[in-house]
């Protein structure tokens, strides 16, 4: 499938966990935001023939990243 559209899917999955704890509405950019980018770079880490184990420490690193500036 598109790329795109699966990162828009991880985020939406992403934001989708912080509307079923009740989270702050405040909190879906940054929630969206880091599941997007974490399965964008996760997927891209898989095209370019990583391993599985190296792409999701990469996507984790992301969400770490990303949870750090916000």
């Amino acid at each position: 499938m598109n790329l795109v559209f699966l990162s828009i899917m991880g985020g939406v999955a992403a934001a989708s966990f912080t509307a079923f704890f009740n989270g702050e509405r405040k909190t879906y950019f940054a929630t969206f935001s880091g599941g997007f980018i974490s399965w964008l770079v996760y997927s891209l880490m898989i095209s370019f023939e990583n391993s599985e184990i190296f792409s999701s420490f990469m996507s984790a690193v992301v969400v770490g990243l990303t949870a750090e500036l916000f």
